[in-house]
């Protein structure tokens, strides 16, 4: 399919580079609708990360593997610790 975009006998010819490369003639509003889609994307990619860091850290305690592993156990006084 083709997509033709009608413009009328006034329309001004857009010299922005943004706009020159999707539509031939100015749009108005292009800027403002095109960075509210940018803010609320990247809200939503915002909150994606804090719902995957949550599944992530409810994994690990659901695994119920220690916080930390003893590699070696020393024997040593209370003694020769102070």
């Amino acid at each position: 399919t083709i997509l033709c975009i009608y413009a009328d006998a006034n329309a001004k010819i857009s010299t922005e580079p943004s706009q020159l490369l999707i539509f031939r003639f100015h749009v108005p509003g292009f800027t403002f609708v095109a960075s509210l889609a940018v803010i609320f994307a990247g809200a939503q990619m915002f909150a994606l990360g804090i719902i995957g860091e949550y599944i992530a850290r409810m994994y690990l305690r659901i695994m119920d593997r220690p916080v930390y592993i003893v590699r070696k156990q020393t024997d040593c006084s209370e003694e020769e610790l102070t």
